[in-house]
């Protein structure tokens, strides 16, 4: 004898299901900040002429001081450790927004907050290499941009999400 799931209407929402808007904001939020990731690690498996625009258009954001970055085959990753970290970190905040939104739904009017709160680590590491009081490595960079992109993931992802929203389209 089978058993088999009992019929359920089309109209019937399954417990635990994932709002069409947030898979498919959820996506563009994957792609588009993984895209940015990958151009970050590609300088090292690019030529000459395509690396250069890319180190260039990078050094736009961030300062890109060789003894402060991640290096691949001898050749510099398209942004610091810390950025690397911030990057990596949004990637990851994008990917665990299907597990995180219904914290991200009670704390997004204080947003930016939050994000304010998520950079202190970042300040306090820079700030004490500044004044002399610690020597910032490359793990408190990196971990520090990681919390931070982490945060920022999670609340672009959010914009994302409501962007492919079907009312975000409409307007009154």
């Amino acid at each position: 004898m089978r058993f088999a799931p009992a019929p359920t209407s089309a109209a019937e929402p399954r417990p635990h299901a994932v709002a069409p808007e947030v898979v498919r904001g959820g996506r563009w939020a994957v792609l588009v900040l993984g895209g940015l990731l990958a151009l970050v690690f590609a300088p090292p498996f690019l030529p000459d002429g395509l690396r250069l625009p890319l180190e260039h258009a990078f050094s736009l954001v961030c300062h890109r001081m060789p003894d402060r970055s991640f290096h691949l085959h001898d050749v510099a990753l398209g942004v610091c450790q810390r950025d690397t970290g911030i990057f990596v970190g949004m990637l990851a905040g994008a990917l665990l927004y299907p597990l995180v939104r219904p914290l991200d739904l009670r704390i997004a009017h204080r947003a930016p907050w939050v994000l304010a709160a998520a950079a202190v680590p970042m300040a306090v590491d820079w700030s004490l290499t500044v004044f002399g009081l610690w020597a910032n490595t490359p793990l408190s960079r990196s971990l520090t941009g990681l919390l931070f992109g982490l945060v920022s993931g999670v609340f672009l992802t959010r914009g994302f999400v409501e962007l492919a929203a079907p009312s975000a389209l409409s307007s009154p």
